[in-house]
């Protein structure tokens, strides 16, 4: 069933669909900055996922290493989620992943205070003692 839901480009996900990270952000912190303006295809990219296609709603991806399956996971531009269909990755499958998240884990071992300051140094977000 989770596998034809997948192919639905018309439905919104349940509320009971997973989201990684229940990190509370605010308006002016790198993750939310990272989220509106960080490049996430280009991050994965980097390490190794590969583009095999894009629509208006989806961008596909191949994982690094070598599979049989044409796909094994997307980015939905709309809800600004990146999911896996595979448990051969460190994502967990069928969970929404915010941009920051993806970047926190490829970047920083899943380390999200070291992907804030890391953020925070390559221009994402107001450090929160400058803010008013």
């Amino acid at each position: 069933m989770e596998i034809a839901k997948s192919f639905n480009t018309v439905a919104t996900p349940s509320p009971s669909k997973k989201i990684a990270s229940g990190h509370k952000i605010d308006r002016n912190s790198p993750f939310n900055d990272y989220n509106n303006r960080g490049d996430i295809i280009a991050l994965l990219e980097k390490y190794g996922w590969r583009v095999v296609k894009t629509s208006s709603l989806k961008t596909y991806f191949r994982r690094p290493g070598y599979t049989e399956h044409e796909t094994s996971g997307d980015f939905h531009h709309g809800l600004g989620l990146f999911s896996v269909f595979t448990t051969s990755t460190e994502f967990i499958p069928c969970t929404g992943y915010r941009p920051y998240a993806v970047y926190a884990i490829l970047e920083c071992g899943g380390n999200f205070k070291l992907a804030a300051k890391r953020l925070l140094e390559e221009g994402y977000g107001v450090p929160y003692k400058s803010r008013n």
